[in-house]
C-alpha cells in the first residue's frame, strides 16, 4: 500500500536528528527479523538515502557498524530486503 509506505518513510525519516539514527534503522533491517518485513525494506531505503547524503558525515565507528548490519542482511529470506541493500 503507496499511502502505508509514504506514512512509515515520514516516520522514519523524522528521527534524523538523534545521533544514533543509522544505527537503529540497521537494527531494524538486520536485527528484527520478526518485523513487519515493509517496515523493514523501508528502513533499508531511509537508510540507503542517508548513506548517500551522509556517509562522509558518519563517525568511523557508525560506518563499520552500518557495513557490518547491510552483510548480514544479504542472505535475508525476504527477496526484497536482500535487493534493498
Amino acid at each position: 500500500n503507496n499511502q502505508q509506505h509514504r506514512e512509515i518513510q515520514q516516520q522514519l525519516e523524522s528521527f534524523n536528528s538523534v545521533a544514533d539514527y543509522n544505527n537503529y534503522l540497521v537494527y531494524i533491517l538486520n536485527g528484527t527479523k520478526d518485523e513487519d518485513p515493509n517496515v523493514r525494506q523501508m528502513a533499508g531505503l531511509v537508510l540507503k538515502n542517508n548513506i548517500k547524503d551522509r556517509w562522509s558525515h558518519l563517525s568511523p565507528e557508525v560506518q563499520g557498524f552500518i557495513k557490518e548490519g547491510l552483510v548480514g542482511c544479504l542472505g535475508d529470506s525476504q527477496p526484497f530486503i536482500r535487493s534493498t541493500v
